[in-house]
């Protein structure tokens, strides 16, 4: 009997033993898992903070780009405009200039009975020379916007409509 007494009070030992086993690997874990837990919450704030930070940075990198953008527009602002009134007078220099060779080039002509330019030719001839007085490194929207200009400049300087220039753009094959 005492061995039966013996073996169930050492199975009772090991059960005992392997219960408390069992609950302070459990604490363990918890513990574990808990303190995972805060340390991955301190990170999180502390990432949140500098995203704040970079935010706030940004902002007054915004801010202070645009004050320079504004402060350049207006410094600039009244030179550009002296540039672009000093550019219409010769351009309108020029206008008279031309119109001038175009008188002595018809006296000239008719003297000569030279065959007169067809109002076609000239409606192209002055649209192919917009055309290439076009900067070279315009982006595919500024190109169309800037031809669409030319369109209506040309047919305004011509008296004719948009659609009338097409036409004629058509019949001489100009894809532009």
């Amino acid at each position: 009997m005492r061995k039966i007494l013996l073996a169930v009070l050492l199975l009772v030992l090991i059960v005992i033993v392997g219960y408390i086993k069992t609950v302070r690997d459990k604490k363990q874990k918890q513990f574990s898992y808990e303190k995972g837990k805060t340390e991955n919450i301190q990170q999180l704030n502390i990432y949140k903070n500098k995203i704040d930070s970079l935010k706030i940075a940004l902002g007054k990198s915004e801010v202070a780009l645009y004050d320079s953008l504004i402060k350049n527009y207006i410094s600039y602002g009244h030179k550009i405009d002296s540039l672009e009134s000093i550019i219409q007078k010769q351009y309108d220099s020029l206008k008279r200039l031309k119109n001038k060779n175009k008188k002595e080039s018809l006296a000239t002509a008719k003297s000569s009975s030279q065959p007169k330019i067809s109002k076609n030719k000239k409606i192209l001839s002055y649209y192919r020379h917009r055309y290439q007085n076009l900067p070279k490194d315009l982006s595919a929207y500024e190109k169309k916007i800037a031809l669409n200009e030319i369109r209506q400049e040309t047919a305004k300087k011509f008296a004719i409509s948009v659609s009338e220039l097409n036409k004629i753009r058509g019949k001489n094959k100009l894809n532009f």
